[in-house]
């Protein structure tokens, strides 16, 4: 059995350790501010936008590719990449070779500049062997008068390109 986890986060880094820092976890809910009077279309931008998805895998289980995505409140979905039959492969062998039931993979992937134009659930999938796995998810609601610490609001800022990395 396919198992997952992802996290949204504010920042990813590779250390020259080569293990992986998660900076800033999101919480399962964060607000949007209206936008000005006089701009109807502003879209809010979270400065940046990690996620981080951990899965292990069966040894005998799916071989790939597995492409990661997020599903956006407006029925969009924005493709990340996928992790490759390759590097399936060779977590698999390394599972293996040193005795592990399961082969654990890591995809992340951090953009800038993240547009949301709509409130909603926001999901990050992986897809695979036509099964959709819910790894992440998170609420984006409209911001209220008053703010709590646990559903921190988002800054509007002018739209900007997406840009987007991931390394498997």
């Amino acid at each position: 059995m396919l198992q997952v986890l992802g996290l949204f986060c504010e920042d990813i880094r590779d250390e020259k350790s080569g293990q992986v820092s998660i900076v800033g976890i999101l919480p399962d809910s964060i607000q949007l501010p209206p936008p000005p009077d006089n701009k109807e279309h502003l879209t809010a931008i979270l400065p940046k936008l990690g996620l981080y998805i951990r899965v292990m895998l069966p040894l005998e289980g799916p071989s790939g590719p597995m492409p990661v995505g997020l599903a956006m409140p407006d029925g969009t979905t924005i493709s990340l990449g996928d992790i490759g039959t390759d590097v399936i492969a060779k977590a698999k062998s390394e599972a293996i070779a040193n005795h592990l039931p399961l082969a654990g993979l890591i995809f992340h992937a951090t953009m800038q500049g993240f547009q949301i134009a709509t409130t909603g659930l926001m999901s990050a999938v992986l897809d695979c062997e036509g099964e959709r796995n819910v790894c992440a998810m998170m609420n984006v609601k409209p911001a209220t008068s008053t703010a709590s610490a646990s559903t921190p609001q988002v800054v509007l800022a002018q739209p900007v390109a997406v840009g987007s990395s991931s390394k498997p």
